[in-house]
């Protein structure tokens, strides 16, 4: 493939559909995210910010005020998180 246009397109038709896939499997582990399923609050960090990772790869940006996993404990440029 010479065209960097081409190789761009067949990679998105590749791997765009990782969206479909992950978002759903994201937003599902968010709901049943429960703070005392875990030890430590460590443990419980490291899987709120993976899906948080995952999450704002696959939406849009959006606004503290309008995003709908906000939950309220500030930690830095991740979101607020409510418990």
């Amino acid at each position: 493939m010479r065209d960097p246009k081409e190789f761009w397109k067949s990679l998105k038709d590749r791997f765009n559909h990782q969206k479909d896939i992950t978002l759903p499997l994201a937003r599902d582990e968010w709901q049943s995210l429960r703070f005392q399923d875990f030890d430590k609050v460590m443990n419980y960090n490291f899987v709120v910010l993976g899906i948080v990772t995952k999450l704002r790869r696959h939406t849009p940006h959006s606004t503290k005020a309008t995003s709908p996993y906000n939950k309220n404990i500030g930690c830095g440029d991740i979101p607020y998180f409510q418990i």
